[in-house]
C-alpha cells in the first residue's frame, strides 16, 4: 500500500516492525467507539481510518484520558492504522505503535474518498476464490461462512450479522452450493 504506483499516497509514520500485518478485508474501520473506550468490534484484517472526528475527539480528552484510550485500542490486534487529511497522529498513539508494532500510515486525502479509493484498491487484491462481494459495502471471506437466515448471513468470529445485498445473493447462493458439492 505504500509504494507511489498504488495511487493511495500514503507514507509511513510509525510502527515498521508490522508492516508485514495482513489486510484481509475491503471494508476500513473508523473506530469512534473504541475510542470511547468500546473495542468489541475492533476486528484485525480491517484497516482502522483516523480522521479529523477522531483526532477532534481525542485532542478534547484528558492527556491522561487520551493515554489510556489509545492503549487499550493499541492492545486490540490491529493490521495498521491510516491518518487521513495529513493530519498529525497523537504522540500516545505514536508511542504506542511503535511499541507494539502496528503501522501508522498517513494520507493527505480526505476520509471519505480515500476510504473509497483504499476499498477499490483492496478489493482488487483480494483472491476471488477466497472472497465474495455479498453487499455494496461488504466483501467476505467465503470460507467464514458459518450460516445464512434470510438475508442475513452469519461469519465465524464475527458477533454481527451482515445484510446480504439481493444483487449479490445469487451469487453467494451458487458459491455455496459448489462448495458443499466439493
Amino acid at each position: 500500500m505504500l509504494e507511489p504506483s498504488t495511487g493511495l499516497g500514503l507514507r509511513l509514520v510509525a510502527g515498521a516492525e508490522g508492516l508485514d500485518h495482513v489486510v484481509t478485508l475491503s471494508r476500513v474501520q473508523r473506530p469512534g467507539l473504541a475510542l470511547t473506550g468500546y473495542t468489541e468490534y475492533i476486528r484485525y484484517g480491517r484497516v482502522q481510518i483516523l480522521g479529523a472526528s477522531e483526532l477532534g475527539y481525542l485532542r478534547k480528552l484528558s492527556a491522561t484520558r487520551r493515554a489510556a484510550v489509545l492503549q487499550r485500542l493499541a492492545s486490540c490486534r490491529i493490521s495498521c492504522f491510516v491518518v487521513t487529511k495529513g493530519l498529525d497522529a497523537p504522540a500516545e498513539l505514536v508511542a504506542e505503535a511503535e511499541g507494539r508494532g502496528i503501522p501508522i500510515l498517513s494520507t493527505p486525502a480526505e476520509s471519505t474518498p480515500f476510504i473509497k479509493a483504499l476499498s477499490a484498491f483492496l478489493e482488487e487484491r483480494l483472491p476471488a476464490k477466497d472472497f465474495i462481494r455479498v453487499h455494496k459495502s461488504f466483501i467476505i471471506p467465503i470460507a467464514k461462512v458459518t450460516g445464512i437466515e434470510g438475508n442475513m448471513l452469519r461469519l465465524k468470529d464475527v458477533s454481527a450479522e451482515i445484510l446480504i445485498g439481493e444483487n449479490y445473493k445469487a451469487d453467494l447462493m451458487e458459491i455455496i452450493r459448489n462448495k458443499m458439492i466439493q
